[in-house]
């Protein structure tokens, strides 16, 4: 692998990073809303008022407020939360075990099941298991989360028994919030699966591996699925780090401990360093993924590399 082409990416990443610093940091201000008089109640004084404005630097202009956060981000210290009153990276730390986990068997099950799903549909396109399993898909699709939470928490959790509403422990806990979420990523992948490859399927290679007598099992995974890839492999790494961003939604639906209850709690108290810390990580978590799909597209396809 090009060297060049590992520290161009790199260094594109980190243009991308500086930039979002400042745009999540001015942004996190927009919203309406006075923190600080939030956090203190409508019986605050206004002396109280401006001494937690202080207290939280709250009383600084924007700029010399985005210079001390660039400081603390150099030192590794995002914060204190207003609302809690911890350091922020203690909060993360405790939430993101939770999501890592709900993020990791959610896209587990879409790829297990949508991969090999897209592959049949793609072989078998124009027959009834397509059919019936590309309209799954639309309805898959045009599920509201919420909506699918709920029924499955009715159905699963209130009626049968078999599973806990809401919290998190062992796997019991695990395995509705992660069907949930993986639904609508399991019908896209397998919708982009199988476009993919229909597309090789019909490109003149795949004729001549089946003309020189390889197996189907060889054709296709050997041959068509390797080339068709680069799209499936940019579709999982892009909802991966939707699914690491935090499942607000799914979260909230489930109460599940997480990156995504935790950035809702923080919207609704404007806690600022909490929020700026999980959007901060979010984007962080979507440069590291892409940076990494790069470099499995120059391994996929060595001409990327050398374009």
């Amino acid at each position: 692998m090009s060297s060049n082409f590992l520290v161009s990416r790199v260094l594109q990443s980190l243009v991308v990073l500086a930039g979002l610093t400042f745009l999540v940091f001015a942004l996190v201000r927009v919203v309406p809303g006075d923190p600080v008089r939030l956090l203190l109640g409508d019986q605050a004084t206004p002396e109280q008022i401006e001494q937690t404005r202080k207290d939280f630097g709250l009383d600084e202009s924007i700029i010399v407020q985005y210079g001390y956060f660039l400081g603390d981000i150099a030192r590794g210290d995002l914060g204190t939360s207003l609302r809690q009153r911890q350091p922020v990276t203690d909060l993360i730390r405790d939430a993101l075990p939770s999501t890592l986990k709900l993020a990791l068997a959610s896209i587990g099950l879409s790829v297990g099941i949508g991969v090999p799903l897209g592959i049949l549909t793609a072989v078998k396109r124009g027959s009834a298991i397509d059919s019936v399993v590309m309209s799954a898909t639309l309805f898959g699709q045009a599920l509201p989360t919420f909506w699918w939470g709920i029924v499955l928490i009715t159905i699963f959790s209130v009626s049968l028994r078999w599973f806990p509403t809401s919290g998190s422990g062992g796997w019991e806990h695990l395995v509705l919030p992660a069907v949930t979420l993986s639904t609508y990523v399991l019908a896209l992948i397998v919708r982009l699966t199988r476009s993919a490859m229909v597309e090789v399927l019909t490109q003149d290679y795949v004729r001549t591996a089946r003309a020189k007598g390889l197996s189907e099992r060889v054709v296709l995974f050997g041959h068509a699925l390797r080339n068709a890839a680069i799209p499936i492999v940019t579709i999982i790494g892009l909802q991966f780090g939707n699914l690491i961003g935090g499942a607000v939604i799914t979260e909230t639906v489930f109460a599940w401990p997480g990156i995504g209850l935790l950035a809702l709690n923080a919207i609704n108290s404007r806690d600022y360093p909490l929020l700026q810390a999980i959007v901060l990580l979010s984007a962080v978590t979507f440069l590291t993924i892409n940076l990494i799909i790069d470099l499995l597209y120059s391994m996929l396809d060595p001409r990327i590399r050398h374009g």
